[in-house]
C-alpha cells in the first residue's frame, strides 16, 4: 500500500486548484455537476461547440433497461471539461430478457444539435449505437425439446 505524505497531498491539491483557476479563465461559467453517485464533472456551455470526445455509460448498472447517457467533453490540462448540460440521455440498454445491445431513442440527435454539440461527437454516439445494435434472442419453447 502506497502512503502519501502531507506535502504530496497538498501539492496535488494545489495543482488541482491551479488547473481549475486556469479553466475558470477560459470558461467563466465553469461549474460542477454531480451525478447520482456524487461523481463530480466540470461543465461549461462554452465547451458544447468544441467538445471532441464523448463518454458513454448506463445510468444504472443493475437495471436491465438502463438509460444510455452521452457525456460530451474536451480535455484541457489533463482534465475533462464537459458540456452543459453535462449529460444527454440518448437511448436504453436492451433488456437481457429479450436480447442484448443498445437502442437509440427517437430524436436523440436533435437534443445534441439543439445544445450546440459538434457533429464529431454526434457521429461518435451514432457509431456506438451501430456497434451495439440490438440482437433479439429467440425464445425456445420447452415443447420443442425431445425427451431421451
Amino acid at each position: 500500500m502506497k502512503t502519501t505524505t502531507m506535502k504530496e497531498k497538498i501539492e496535488e491539491q494545489e495543482k488541482e486548484i491551479n488547473t481549475k483557476k486556469k479553466l475558470i479563465e477560459m470558461f467563466p461559467d465553469l461549474h460542477e455537476y454531480k451525478d447520482r453517485w456524487d461523481h463530480v464533472y466540470l461543465c461549461s456551455k462554452d465547451v458544447n461547440p468544441i467538445a471532441d470526445d464523448v463518454f458513454i455509460n448506463h445510468n444504472c448498472g443493475c437495471c436491465e433497461d438502463s438509460s444510455v447517457q452521452a457525456w460530451p467533453f474536451k480535455e484541457f490540462f489533463e482534465t475533462n471539461v464537459f458540456s452543459d448540460p453535462a449529460c444527454f440521455t440518448v437511448g436504453e440498454k436492451v433488456s437481457c430478457y429479450f436480447g442484448e445491445g443498445e437502442r437509440p431513442w427517437d430524436n436523440w440527435e436533435q437534443k445534441l444539435i439543439e445544445a450546440g454539440i459538434r457533429q464529431l461527437v454526434i457521429d461518435k454516439v451514432r457509431d456506438f449505437f451501430e456497434q451495439n445494435k440490438p440482437k433479439r434472442y429467440e425464445l425456445v419453447d420447452d415443447d420443442d425439446f425431445e425427451e431421451n
